[in-house]
């Protein structure tokens, strides 16, 4: 008994700074006086609220005033059974927290001492409410203590003194059950042995421990993760917490090691948990997101952040509201509506449903949601997984528009089956009109031998043959459109020259029918072009052509033409081909770019034609970048515009006035009656450089001579109400004298003009419309150096005798195809020699290779065609085989059908019916003709 009071009377001395480290109480109970004593600065200021290290109080007021009422009976019942039995004093009751003023568990233990004629009890006290509630909240976790005689074993962390010296000099049963060691003189001699030799670092462990004694002396404080050695070598990781504290005049390093074995194996399985469940989460290929009971969201999966478009979980989470609309598609709120989805789900277990969900950046997301509620570790959570239905609503719209568009299809298909039946029918009567007339008028030419009247019925024909190659070239040309082999071939083209070649098919109709027809070029439309000018003209001709044939008689139209945009050297060109004609109800213009649709049967049969001009047109100006509309109106007339994708020519044409030539002193005046030839005149005079004056008549120009005005050069219309150019021409000679150039224009044929209008004096002729080049090479032409003159106004090399002293071979096997070549190349004096196949053409120029200068070479014939007729000269020995020109002559027009008769050597092609021209310009290359 003696040395367990002298024991206690030691540990006094250094318990104030001790409990003060551990926030622990030592407490000295006087029975015989009822006097408690109680130690420790923070746990009295916690308990107690006053900051003092010593407290002494009555027994029985810390009865009454700080312990549960609840409590009392067992507290003073656990002192009475130590007292009698001579066991330690053991008890767990609630004392009253002066700081928070609530209930706090504390765990009491001492032990009964008799000293004299006075009986103690020595003991410790440590709050134990967070064990409590640990308890309560985990019922399978019980959490046993086992009360030391000594402070030092009250704590559960294993705890050890050290000196100043760096040696271990006492320690607590806690390290000794930690390292499994028997007693605590074997624990402190053989420090050592309780440690690795290294730490994980590499450092030794035992230097390194005590640089960490070391440290706290110095310091006050060191904390540090360790490992440390059982006496059987297991390893133990721990949490060590070095503190320097005060024994009297002693200074001492109290050291506390917490194992972490079990917080470590719990943390991996925790994380190894978490991981499984996330990694399961984020495999789903659903959006998955969790709310707590109070529906707030505290997590989510990858396929979340993928669905709606968030990188990081954070934004997801904060942003989630604005991943819906204000609004659902039933007009309920967003957030109303979840909230009720939420607790319905908490309430039932389970709820589905469809949402609209908006992903980050705005698009709509159709769902379907299912709400789940599972167990969770503090009560239970709700689950959400989101279906993406977008694929699915894609997949059924797309069922829903293939059944809409098989009935549409077969709508059409009856339709187009009707309109074909249509079409036929009114293709059967084009073709065979112009072939009655051909037939007929065949019939009456070889019955008379009246020359005029032959030659009636050859202008018949060649009408009516003209008539009937359109049909058979818009029928071959819709043939290949359907077949899907329409293709564009580019190359260089100046416009104007272009546009003038359109205008000399269509001006003979316009002359025959009194019309205006005007052309304007805008200035900064580039004057040459790369891009598809046979597909081109064909268009604008196709538009001009109706034009010209659903407009009146005297009526007015226009093709303008305008630089929309240009980018990179692509231009995008406008033409618009304006009349005012019959026009065209809204129900026709729904048909007239349909295939095998005609806007009226009726139309179609007063005017003629296939109806599928504007088909083809639509598809043409399509395959080259643009867009073709319409606008109209019954009986004001229509304006068919149209744009087209064309890169701008590397050479530009440029049309200027002769240099040599003072112009600044030339005047020009123009009569015409119409207001838009004399302001586009105006504007081709005024970029020339050239003075020009306009008047609207004959009557107005003859006023301005007699006035004294003087003129270099007067453009006079021919068709002009009042005065017409003819009888203007005279007055001004009468008035003006021999000196004035006076230049008609006008749509009608010179030929039908030309002797009158030469006889009244006029110098020169040009065929409406105006083309900017054809005006600057007129002026050029009458006033510059180089002018010359030209009977009847019309210039060019004449075909007479251009190829004499050349030999052509011209390999045909229909006789009249002959003929008629013969017959139209006679005045070019080249001399022709004939083959009626294929074998026969090689054996004539195997014979005499250097006779012939070029072949004319046609492709279907019977023994050996011109494809292997071509192949078979190629590759003959002889001189010239490989150099004799040998142009294709054939009837197969088509891109691929030229890019065939290239590939087997020929150098050119030409299609039928021949046009006398084009194989005279592809002689000229061949032949080099003068």
């Amino acid at each position: 008994m003696r040395e367990q009071t002298v024991f206690f009377e030691e540990i006094k001395k250094y318990i104030p700074e001790l409990l003060d480290e551990i926030a622990m109480a030592f407490w000295k109970l006087d029975v015989t006086r009822g006097r408690l004593f109680v130690y420790g600065r923070a746990y009295i200021a916690a308990i107690y609220g006053e900051d003092v290290s010593y407290l002494e109080l009555s027994w029985d007021a810390y009865q009454k005033k700080y312990c549960h009422p609840d409590d009392v009976r067992g507290i003073i019942a656990a002192g009475e059974r130590a007292i009698s039995s001579g066991e330690n004093y053991h008890t767990r009751h609630r004392v009253r927290n002066a700081r928070k003023n609530e209930w706090i568990w504390h765990h009491v233990f001492g032990h009964v001492v008799q000293h004299g004629g006075d009986l103690f009890i020595f003991g410790g006290a440590r709050d134990i409410t967070d064990a409590i509630l640990l308890e309560s909240a985990y019922k399978n976790i019980r959490l046993e203590e086992r009360t030391a005689k000594a402070i030092l074993d009250a704590t559960p962390l294993a705890t050890s003194l050290w000196d100043e010296a760096l040696n271990m000099i006492d320690c607590n049963r806690e390290a000794l059950e930690m390292f499994e060691v028997a007693g605590k003189r074997i624990y402190l001699e053989n420090i050592g042995a309780m440690m690795p030799d290294l730490q994980p670092d590499g450092s030794p462990s035992l230097s390194k421990m005590r640089a960490y004694v070391k440290s706290a002396f110095e310091t006050g404080r060191e904390e540090f993760d360790f490992v440390l050695l059982t006496s059987g070598g297991e390893r133990i990781p721990v949490s060590v917490t070095f503190v320097r504290i005060y024994l009297d005049d002693n200074i001492r390093v109290a050291g506390y090691a917490r194992d972490l074995r079990e917080i470590i194996l719990s943390a991996e399985r925790m994380r190894e948990a978490d991981m499984r469940t996330q990694a399961m989460l984020d495999a789903t290929p659903l959006a998955c997101t969790f709310w707590d009971q109070d529906f707030k969201m505290v997590d989510c999966n990858l396929e979340a952040l993928r669905m709606f478009g968030f990188s990081e979980k954070e934004e997801y989470l904060e942003r989630f509201d604005e991943i819906s609309p204000d609004l659902q598609p039933d007009g309920s709120p967003s957030g109303e509506k979840a909230l009720e989805m939420l607790a319905a789900a908490m309430r039932t277990g389970r709820v589905v449903f469809e949402w609209l969900h908006m992903n980050a950046d705005g698009e709509p997301i159709p769902t379907e949601i299912t709400l789940v509620k599972v167990p969770w570790r503090d009560g239970h959570r709700i689950a959400g997984y989101a279906r993406d239905l977008r694929e699915l609503k894609s997949k059924m719209a797309e069922i829903e528009r293939t059944q809409n568009e098989l009935r549409d299809a077969l709508a059409r298909a009856e339709e187009g089956t009707r309109a074909k039946s249509d079409f036929l029918s009114n293709m059967s009567h084009e073709i065979r009109t112009p072939m009655n007339a051909i037939i007929g008028m065949t019939d009456i030419a070889k019955g008379t031998d009246d020359v005029e009247k032959m030659r009636y019925c050859l202008g018949k024909i060649e009408d009516a043959s003209g008539h009937l190659l359109g049909v058979i070239n818009d029928i071959l040309d819709m043939s290949k459109i359907e077949a899907g082999k329409f293709e564009l071939s580019e190359a260089d083209f100046a416009l104007e020259k272009m546009l003038l070649r359109v205008t000399n098919v269509i001006n003979f109709r316009v002359d025959q029918k009194g019309q205006s027809f005007l052309i304007k070029v805008d200035p900064d439309v580039p004057s040459t072009l790369v891009g598809d000018q046979q597909r081109l003209a064909q268009v604008i001709t196709n538009l001009l052509s109706n034009a010209v044939k659903f407009t009146y008689d005297g009526g007015k139209i226009s093709l303008l033409v305008h630089l929309e945009s240009e980018r990179e050297g692509i231009c995008t060109l406008r033409f618009e081909v304006v009349d005012n004609g019959i026009g065209i109800s809204k129900e026709q213009q729904a048909k007239l770019f349909q295939s095998f649709a005609q806007a009226d049967g009726s139309i179609t049969r007063r005017f003629g034609g296939t109806g599928l001009g504007l088909v083809i047109s639509k598809r043409i100006v399509e395959a080259m970048g643009g867009n073709i509309s319409v606008e109209s109106k019954l009986n004001s007339g229509s304006r068919f515009v149209f744009t087209v994708k064309v890169k701008r020519g590397s050479v530009a044409e440029t049309r200027k006035l002769h240099p040599d030539v003072d112009w600044s002193n030339v005047r020009v005046l123009v009569v015409d009656d119409e207001p838009e030839v004399r302001e586009y005149f105006e504007q081709i005079a005024a970029s020339a450089g050239l003075s020009c004056k306009t008047l609207p008549d004959g009557f107005s120009a003859c006023r301005a001579l007699e006035e004294g005005d003087l003129y270099d050069i007067i453009f006079v219309d021919w068709r002009m109400p009042g005065m017409n150019g003819i009888e203007l021409t005279r007055r001004i000679r009468q008035v003006g004298g021999e000196n004035i150039v006076v230049v008609m224009i006008s749509a009608t044929e010179w030929a039908q003009i030309s002797g009158r209008a030469m006889e009244a004096g006029v110098d020169r002729f040009i065929a409406k419309p105006l083309l900017p080049s054809i005006i600057i090479d007129c002026v050029n032409e009458c006033l510059g150096n180089h002018a010359q003159a030209s009977q009847g106004g019309k210039r060019g090399r004449t075909r007479r005798n251009i190829f004499r002293g050349r030999r052509i071979l011209l390999v045909e096997d229909i006789e009249i195809n002959r003929e008629i070549l013969v017959d139209l190349l006679e005045e070019t004096g080249v001399e022709i020699e004939m083959a009626e196949n294929g074998l026969v053409a090689c054996e004539l120029f195997e014979r005499a290779p250097d006779r012939y200068d070029a072949i004319l070479m046609d492709i279907h014939m019977p023994i050996m065609d011109g494809y292997e007729a071509t192949r078979t000269i190629r590759e003959m020995s002889v001189p010239r085989a490989q150099a004799i020109p040998i142009i294709a002559m054939t009837a197969n027009v088509f891109r691929e059908d030229v890019q065939k008769c290239l590939a087997v050597g020929m150098n050119d092609h030409v299609g039928k019916p021949v046009n006398i021209e084009e194989v005279i310009k592809k002689l000229r290359v061949y032949l080099r003709a003068a």
